[in-house]
């Protein structure tokens, strides 16, 4: 902001002002007197944030009521509803009914700042991702002109995980699950590397109790694959009641960061995923198998079963991956 001036231009009188770092312009007629009123009233509604061009509705909508369509439009449409449906609440609190076209860059680069001091690069790179896919809706509804977080680059991500549960903490874990459905989901996660997601999406369909495998359509990368079942799933899974299709109707617990456990169950043939189920079977019940290298897994204790999954029939060694298992 700065300044304004009026001025003559032939037989009319300009006024011209700054506005975010913009001059503006605007003729307004051969009345000096005239030209001098609306250069006081534009310079109030500059100082008072209630400047938009002449002529001109974008970026005046407040964004709660954007907001709000967001919600109701586009969030439904996503596969984590209730994560996303928290992101775009916290930018209600922090945006309010300001207008669209008044949330700069200087602020949302204010925000990550001040957020770096409490929070994991990942976790505001998703809060920005959400903003920035709302101010880039706004411009598709024709709402808003330009979006400030155009060409904004995120934070860098270093969240490798290699902390593994143990056999011991996996089942003190499930022990302190107490609701059911908790104890159900968490016993899956552990037993079959699982997303939540993928956990609450399974129908009944895709059990396979006689082959011993769950199909999972649709996972983070868009591919179905096959996922083993040890006795002690298939167990949970037979004594669940049926409520229409789906196996449950909760969505707060687990799931892997990266796509690499689903690539590794995706590239396992069918018989080393038999050969996995007797070896989980035997890993979770406290006894240690038959040392037999040709057919059975490498012998990790310290990593859980999820995390022993590889790419080739004849395993190699095993080496720490970076999101084989949750953490605790």
């Amino acid at each position: 902001m700065g300044n304004g001036t009026i001025y003559r231009r032939g037989n009319s009188w300009c006024v011209g002002f700054t506005v975010e770092g913009r001059r503006v312009r605007e003729t307004v007629g051969p009345n000096k007197k005239v030209a001098e009123k609306v250069l006081s009233l534009r310079m109030t509604q500059v100082l008072e944030n209630r400047y938009f061009p002449p002529n001109r509705a974008l970026g005046r909508m407040p964004f709660n009521q954007f907001a709000d369509m967001y919600l109701e439009r586009v969030v439904p449409l996503m596969k984590s509803i209730r994560t996303e449906r928290d992101r775009v609440k916290r930018w209600i609190r922090d945006f309010a009914c300001r207008p669209l076209g008044q949330i700069t860059r200087a602020e949302v680069e204010a925000w990550r700042r001040e957020r770096m001091n409490s929070c994991r690069p990942a976790t505001i790179n998703r809060d920005l991702s959400r903003l920035r896919h709302m101010l880039n809706i706004a411009m598709e509804w024709e709402l808003l002109e330009k979006s400030p977080m155009q060409g904004m680059k995120f934070l860098r991500e270093n969240n490798a995980r290699t902390r593994y549960l143990s056999v011991g903490e996996c089942h003190r874990l499930i022990d302190s699950c107490m609701a059911p459905h908790i104890r159900a989901i968490v016993t899956v996660a552990l037993h079959t590397g699982m997303r939540l997601g993928e956990i609450l999406n399974l129908r009944w369909q895709d059990l396979d109790f006689s082959s011993g495998f769950i199909l999972v359509r649709d996972s983070k990368n868009g591919q179905a694959r096959q996922v083993p079942m040890d006795s002690m799933i298939s167990t949970v899974l037979r004594s669940w009641p049926r409520l229409s299709d789906d196996l449950y109707i909760l969505k707060e617990i687990l799931g892997h960061k990266s796509i690499t456990m689903t690539q590794r169950y995706a590239h396992l043939s069918p018989t080393y995923k038999i050969k996995a189920i007797d070896r989980m079977n035997t890993l979770w019940a406290g006894a240690k198998p038959e040392t037999n290298t040709s057919e059975i897994l490498p012998e990790v204790p310290s990593v859980t079963v999820a995390s022993q999954a590889t790419y080739q029939d004849t395993p190699p060694a095993l080496t720490p991956a970076t999101d084989a298992a949750p953490s605790i």
